[in-house]
């Protein structure tokens, strides 16, 4: 903060932000403008994409008392320190873990610390949303055991013979889970059988442990795991977990143990991983080919976040306490040309691939720019609307919408302006300055008359 020290007045403050390590970051699966991440320094932050401000904070500290966001409240140092989160598919509830074994659990809604649960006797180094469930999440631990938690507690518990880093769903079949552990194998589990053993065991593809697995969320059976054996590998397994014995697609090139992983929601080619060699990488997962290497981050990189209603944008989160976005427009970069000018934007080429042949094959096959982008374009009633919407789904910027909404506002008229309540507007037109200050002085007046309606007649007169 900047004081004036005559005024006594603030004139300037940062909305503050991780003061630690931030370990994990994750794009609410129901609202892709909103973002959690969580860090060694206790505390559970959430996020606008578009404008990049601090909306919540919530501490691990807190989950005693129940409620949440006191800044104002001392934290034991390391206490509730966090490796992961996660929100549920509904966006109702997050849940978060770390070297204790607790999982902690917050209510979006109500913003209140529910009862936390000591899960692990060991460290959770990975906690996952059911992609169809809500409330219902897995874990990883050290103490050799996924376990399957509500905000109730323990569900079930699936015993490894080795500690676990990693773990996620199968978004095709959401009763399988894959997880990645310490002696570099991966195990894929039914967590609906009664058996209390894995279903598949894929060996020695990795020469030390595994730390993180990630299924693709386009082609069913494809999963990236990523190891401190500074690469990350590829799978292709069955619909029903099967490793079909196909030797794996390795990336490597990272000079340090991996950690982060995303898979690109558009492209079912691409894929992300972060490195403690400060550097994200962009691959084909397909050909093994590196397509791009970012040298930004300042320490380790360990989580990477993207969302399929705004396949274009990534985050990352880092050793030096940064949460950062990035646009991914590159890997495909004719696309937003080719929607503006009324083209198919899903055959548009990618980054390092050869179109010598002519081919128009479909390239993007996710649902924002594949799927849904020629109906919202096709249905637009302003050239402003037609452009927004293109924009939206294919520009690397989330705040790039907004232009063309002021655009259309000028165009066509007020009655396209945003609502009231509507938050990440960074600009508002000027005739929604305009609203906002009349709905703002009439809530003000409102207040005065109700809190002198039960005073002194006089002060009413």
């Amino acid at each position: 903060s900047i004081v004036d020290v005559r005024s006594r007045r603030t004139r300037w403050a940062t909305t503050g932000g991780h003061t630690e390590t931030v370990f994990d970051c994750v794009i609410a699966p129901s609202d892709p403008n909103k973002l959690v991440s969580a860090s060694f320094d206790g505390t559970v932050r959430c996020w606008d994409t578009r404008t990049k401000e601090q909306t919540a904070c919530f501490y691990t500290g807190d989950a005693p008392s129940g409620r949440l966001g006191s800044d104002n409240q001392a934290h034991e140092a390391g206490r509730g320190a966090l490796y992961t989160c996660a929100i549920s598919c509904d966006g109702g509830t997050i849940a978060a873990a770390g070297f204790e074994g607790i999982v902690y659990f917050f209510d979006v809604e109500s913003k209140k610390a529910l009862k936390a649960h000591r899960i692990h006797s060991g460290a959770v180094h990975r906690i996952v949303a059911h992609p169809l469930e809500h409330g219902v999440f897995a874990t990883a631990g050290l103490d050799a055991r996924c376990c399957v938690v509500t905000k109730n507690g323990l569900r079930r518990a699936l015993n490894h013979t080795m500690p676990i880093q990693g773990c996620s769903w199968d978004p095709f079949q959401p009763d399988l889970i894959a997880c990645g552990g310490k002696d570099g194998n991966i195990e894929i589990w039914d967590v609906m059988s009664e058996h209390n053993q894995s279903i598949e065991v894929i060996r020695d593809k990795h020469t030390t442990k595994v730390y993180g697995v990630l299924y693709s969320p386009l082609v069913q059976g494809r999963l990236m795991s990523v190891s401190d054996d500074k690469t990350a590998k590829i799978f292709e397994l069955t619909p029903d977990g099967r490793y079909t014995a196909q030797l794996p697609v390795t990336l490597e090139g990272h000079e340090s143990n991996v950690r982060g992983q995303a898979w690109h929601p558009e492209i079912p080619e691409i894929c992300f991983t972060g490195s403690w060699d400060k550097t994200v990488r962009t691959w084909n997962s397909v050909t093994g080919d590196c397509l791009h290497v970012t040298k930004r981050h300042l320490a380790d990189v360990y989580a990477i976040a993207t969302h399929p209603a705004r396949p274009f944008m990534a985050v990352t989160c880092s050793r030096d306490s940064t949460i950062r976005f990035w646009s991914t427009e590159e890997c495909c970069p004719a696309a937003k040309i080719r929607a503006v000018l009324g083209k198919d934007a899903s055959s548009s080429a990618l980054v390092g691939e050869d179109r010598g042949d002519g081919s128009e094959r479909r390239r993007l096959v996710g649902r924002a720019a594949g799927r849904e982008l020629s109906q919202k374009m096709a249905a637009s009633s302003s050239e402003g609307e037609r452009f927004g919407a293109a924009f939206a789904a294919l520009s690397g910027e989330p705040a790039a919408e907004e232009l063309w909404h002021l655009a259309t506002i000028e165009s066509t008229g007020v009655k396209d302006t945003r609502g009231f309540g509507a938050t990440g507007i960074s600009v508002p037109h000027r005739c929604e300055v305009e609203g906002l200050v009349g709905a703002r002085a009439q809530a003000l007046e409102e207040a005065r008359f109700a809190k002198t309606r039960g005073g002194d007649k006089k002060d009413v007169a």
